[in-house]
C-alpha cells in the first residue's frame, strides 16, 4: 500500500496514467494502490493492474530523459506487458485491459487450484529438481523462475511448498522464502488461465513494437 503515491503527486505524466487507470479499471484501483488494504492488493486480480499501472507511470515520467538512449525493453513475467507498452505495442488502455483480464483469470485459477511459491537461495537447478522430487509425496512442485544461478523460485501445491522448506535446507539451501502471492504462478496450475487468455488475446489491438522487446520465452529481441 502506498505504491505510486509519490509519482502521482509529483509528476504530471505519471498522474495522467493513474487517472487513466482509474477510468479504465474502475473498482477503486487507485485508492487500493495508495491506501490498501494489503490483503486486497495482494490478490493477483488487483496486483497485476496495480504493478502494470505503476510501471507505466514511472516510464512515462522518465520517458523524455530516455529518448534516443533505449536499444530494447525487457520485463519479467507481468513486467513484459509494461515493456511492450513502452515499446509501443499497445496503448495504456489496451495494456491495462489485457493485464486486468490476465489477473482475473489467474486469480480464478488460483482460487480453484490453490498453491504458492517460494524463492530458494543457493541451490542450483539440479538440486531444485531433487527438491521437487523430495516433496513429491506431499504434492506437485516445479521450478518456476530461474532468476539467477543463486536464486530459483519454485511453484506448486501449498502443501508441497510448505514441505519444501525442510527439504531445501537438507539439500544445502541458504534461505527458503515463501512468497506473498495468490497462487502457483508459472506452473501447470495456471493452465486454465493460459488457455483462456490465448483464446481471447486476438480481440486486443496489438501492434508491432517500435523498439525491440527481449521476450521471456525465447530471450530473443522481437518486434512482432
Amino acid at each position: 500500500a502506498g505504491m505510486g503515491l509519490d509519482w502521482y503527486e509529483g509528476n504530471e505524466r505519471a498522474n495522467a496514467i493513474f487517472k487513466s487507470a482509474e477510468a479504465v479499471f474502475g473498482g477503486g484501483l487507485k485508492e487500493i494502490m495508495f491506501n490498501g488494504p494489503e490483503e486486497k492488493l495482494k490478490k493477483t486480480d488487483f496486483t497485476q493492474p496495480a504493478v502494470f499501472t505503476m510501471s507505466c507511470a514511472v516510464y512515462e515520467a522518465l520517458k523524455k530523459n530516455l529518448e534516443g538512449k533505449i536499444s530494447y525493453f525487457a520485463g519479467h513475467s507481468l513486467g513484459e506487458y509494461s515493456a511492450l507498452f513502452a515499446a509501443g505495442a499497445f496503448d495504456f488502455e489496451t495494456g491495462l485491459k489485457l493485464v486486468s483480464r490476465r489477473g482475473a483469470l489467474m486469480q480464478d485459477a488460483s482460487e480453484k487450484a490453490g498453491g504458492g511459491m517460494a524463492a530458494v537461495l543457493n541451490l542450483d537447478i539440479e538440486k531444485i529438481q531433487l527438491l521437487c522430487e523430495a516433496v513429491k509425496s506431499s504434492g506437485y512442485m516445479t521450478a518456476a523462475n530461474i532468476n539467477s544461478p543463486g536464486q530459483i523460485v519454485v511453484s506448486g501445491d501449498i502443501v508441497a511448498i510448505d514441505a519444501g522448506e525442510a527439504a531445501a535446507k537438507e539439500l544445502g539451501a541458504k534461505r527458503y522464502v515463501k512468497l506473498q502471492v495468490a497462487g502457483a504462478f508459472h506452473s501447470k496450475l495456471m493452465r486454465s488461465a493460459a488457455e483462456s487468455l490465448a483464446a481471447e488475446i486476438s480481440s486486443y489491438h496489438i501492434r508491432d513494437a517500435q523498439t525491440p522487446v527481449v521476450a521471456n520465452f525465447s530471450a530473443n529481441e522481437v518486434t512482432k
